[in-house]
């Protein structure tokens, strides 16, 4: 893992001083960039909340939002 900022707190919050927390997001950004990745950062950062329509990606899987279930992701064969 190159870089990490962890959430204990409802996978939302961290429980560490707003000091640390930048630090760890800089390094985040840092390796994202490195990374090439071309997404705005803060725009990735929704993907996994499972409220905003339409398809998210959690810890469960792939929410269909307006349905509100899991979807399948692979096809049986």
């Amino acid at each position: 893992m190159k870089a990490i900022v962890a959430l204990p707190i409802a996978g939302l919050l961290s429980d560490q001083r707003v000091g640390v927390v930048a630090d760890e997001m800089r390094a985040v950004k840092a390796e994202w960039e490195k990374a090439g990745c071309t997404i705005a950062y803060m725009g990735f950062n929704l993907i996994p909340l499972s409220v905003i329509p339409e398809i998210r990606i959690t810890d469960k899987g792939l929410v269909l939002v307006p349905e509100m279930t899991i979807a399948p992701l692979f096809e049986a064969a």
